[in-house]
């Protein structure tokens, strides 16, 4: 016996709307998700609270061409960790930024290592900073380091880390470049440059 016409017998009814329940269910969830990491990536924080002032997780990543990168190896200067990812639009807007910081920044011991958070594809990831003219390290995450500095939930991330090795702050989302340049300038203990 069809149903309405539909050509649906009435004994698939059950399933049909289970299964349409289910994709219903799903959709609503992709959507909910995806409004709930738009918002977080679109509003900046700054997290000092949990964070600040204990020793940054140690970590050894691997750059695009196989060197290891430590954060031991870097003992003295101070470190801009930012946590990255090539679909991640703020991310795409803090890259030039970096690029420019660490032109200016990186004689009085600035030194920027970027995380990308991108799944597999190391190709893919050297033609997107290659495109960008990157010049500090990129290196490929694991998930130890990510769970490490908590998760990574949102994009861009970036820990501020002192000489001593101790994380001074920490934010998350596009910010604008003054505000990210006066936290590399607290970190490196500078004054603001003359205008």
């Amino acid at each position: 016996m069809d149903l309405a016409g539909v050509g649906a017998p009435i004994a698939d009814l059950p399933f049909m709307v289970t299964l349409l329940n289910g994709l219903l269910r799903r959709v609503f969830l992709a959507v909910a998700t995806l409004t709930v990491i738009t918002v977080g990536r679109a509003m900046p924080v700054d997290g000092n609270g949990d964070w600040t002032g204990k020793p940054a997780p140690q970590f050894a990543l691997h750059t695009l061409d196989g060197r290891s990168v430590t954060l031991s190896g870097f003992r003295g200067k101070v470190v801009l960790l930012n946590f990255w990812a090539t679909w991640c639009a703020p991310c795409r807007v803090e890259m030039p930024w970096l690029v420019d910081f660490n032109n200016r920044y990186q004689r009085q011991g600035l030194e920027i290592v970027g995380v990308s958070v991108d799944d597999g594809d190391r190709d893919k990831v050297a033609a997107f900073v290659g495109a960008r003219h990157v010049n500090y390290a990129i290196v490929l995450k694991d998930e130890a380091v990510s769970v490490a500095y908590g998760g990574l939930r949102f994009l861009p991330q970036t820990f501020f880390i002192g000489r001593d090795g101790k994380i001074t702050k920490w934010t998350y989302g596009v910010r604008s470049k003054e505000d990210f340049e006066e936290n590399i300038r607290q970190a490196l203990g500078t004054a603001p440059p003359h205008t």
